[in-house]
């Protein structure tokens, strides 16, 4: 879903796409942008999703719409510990001011999200995307058994014993 919305806004929403880059940012004294923390940012807990979608958002990376309007990635908190140096040389093109590097960044809660800017205190604009969310949300679900009844259907942890 991340990549969907991601080719769309950096195909079709130029000042979008824009605010999500790294040379986005107020004005300072010295008439250059000062870089603000926007970019992607993402809830997921487990690594392996992590590393599907860090894998998704490389291939989205490359294709010929993305690379033709100059956007790239730098990928932070993916947990991968052979990134140091892939993280590494992304900071480095994240400081680069005229940059068209989005940062994406995973989180394990959504409350580690940051909601401001750390330099200005200025409050971030936020857009929350819950793919899950209905899968999440409690529901009812009943089934037909032999003779006609029905039946709720529950979910319930199997406890198996170690014997």
């Amino acid at each position: 879903l991340i990549c969907d919305i991601l080719r769309s806004a950096l195909t079709n929403f130029p000042d979008f796409a824009s605010a999500l880059t790294s040379s986005n940012g107020p004005v300072n004294e010295e008439g250059g942008k000062k870089k603000v923390a926007v970019g992607v940012h993402l809830v997921e807990v487990t690594d392996g999703m992590r590393a599907r979608q860090k894998e998704s958002l490389q291939k989205l990376e490359g294709e010929k719409s993305v690379v033709e309007k100059g956007f790239s990635f730098s990928f932070n908190g993916s947990e991968d510990e052979n990134d140091a140096q892939e993280q590494e040389s992304s900071k480095k093109k994240q400081i680069d001011e005229e940059s068209n590097t989005i940062s994406v960044n995973w989180h394990d809660l959504l409350s580690s999200v940051p909601t401001h800017d750390a330099e200005t205190g200025e409050p971030i604009p936020t857009f929350i995307i819950c793919q899950e969310l209905l899968d999440a949300l409690p529901i009812h679900s009943f089934q037909k058994i032999e003779g006609g009844q029905w039946r709720e259907r529950l979910v319930d942890v199997a406890i198996r014993d170690k014997e």
